[in-house]
Formats: C-alpha cells, structure tokens, sequence
C-alpha cells in the first residue's frame, strides 16, 4: 500500500475517519505531514519513522514494524500509537550507533553525554572520558556549553578528581533523562529543544 498521502507537504490532510486494516507499508513517515481521523489496524510497517508531526484523532493499533527510527523504545510511543510490535529500534548503546540516528551535533554529544553519566556504571565520568569517541563532533566549545547547561539546570554537579574535574549525574533526574533517550527527536523536554538550537 502506497503512503504517499502522509508524505512531505505543507497542508494538513484529513482522512475522514478512515480506518486501514492489513495494510502493508515499506516506509511510513510520521513527521512529514499533519494527519486527522486515520486508524491504522493490524498493518505491517517495514520502517515506522518518527517523531511525529501533528496527528489528531488517529490511532496505530495491534500491527508490527520491522524497524522504528527516531526513537530508541516503544516507551517514546504517543498515546495513541497502540500494541505495536517492533523488532528493531534506533538504539543509543554506543556513539557509533548514536552517529547513525542522524542526530544533530549538539544532540549526539548530549544523548553520550546522559548515557554515560546516568546510565554506566560508577559515580561519575572525568570530561575526558564522557567524550572520547565523538571525535570532531565533539568540538571543546560546543561540549563546554552542553555540560554547562547540565550543571545550572541541576542535571549534573562536578568535583574534583585525581586527573580533573568529575560529571556527576543528579539521580532524580534519571526518568526524565531515559525519556529524553527515549524520545530522541521527537522530545519537547527543554534540555533536549535548548541543545538542539545551539
């Protein structure tokens, strides 16, 4: 089944309380155009692809996807995006699979950045050590000002350590910032839409 009518396009389309059900789909996209009254039932999707645009009263419900891009769980799913069985997410295990999101810059050294202080082990990482990888992405200035971002809004406190200073994550940030994982592109959380504009 063709997804054309949900492709790039400046107007919003409304499908009059279609409902789909057994559609097959190579590629769907949910951020190129706003969509109204669609309902989706028992499809299969070989890349459903986030974030999502502006999508009312529509539902994806009880279908499979072979790959999900622009989110790295089913947990970044809106609401009415139901039951979706995925065999693949984008994932953010490591900064060679972050680099294939096809992140920003600044949203790659923040998405290594929040991986490696909330979710390795230890209590903290030395700056050296949370940007080794990242190469020219991670340029000194663009770095500095995403780990000072961090540390006024009371994401991360440092201190001083045997070879420099330590980022340390603030714990009871530790749901927002799997969210943010989670989310990826499509997140509205501050930090993720302040980084994105540096």
């Amino acid at each position: 089944m063709d997804a054309s009518l949900v492709r790039s396009s400046p107007t919003t389309f409304d499908f009059n309380k279609l409902e789909i059900e057994n559609g097959e789909f190579l590629f769907f996209p949910l951020s190129e155009r706003s969509i109204e009254n669609l309902t989706l039932k028992n499809c299969c999707f070989g890349e459903l692809a986030f974030p999502t645009k502006n999508w009312v009263a529509t539902a994806i419900e009880d279908s499979l996807a072979q790959r999900v891009t622009g989110v790295s769980s089913a947990a970044a799913f809106p609401s009415w995006i139901r039951n979706i069985q995925a065999e693949e997410f984008d994932s953010v295990e490591s900064i060679s699979r972050i680099r294939k999101i096809g992140l920003k810059p600044a949203q790659e050294i923040l998405i290594t950045v929040i991986r490696k202080t909330f979710f390795q082990k230890g209590s903290g990482r030395k700056e050296e050590a949370l940007l080794r990888g990242l190469g020219t992405l991670a340029a000194k200035s663009m770095s500095t000002k995403i780990l000072n971002i961090m540390i006024q809004e009371n994401l991360l406190t440092t201190f001083r350590g045997g070879e420099g200073t330590v980022y340390a994550p603030v714990r009871s940030n530790t749901n927002r910032m799997q969210r943010i994982l989670d989310e990826l592109g499509g997140s509205q959380d501050p930090l993720w839409q302040e980084v994105s504009n540096l």
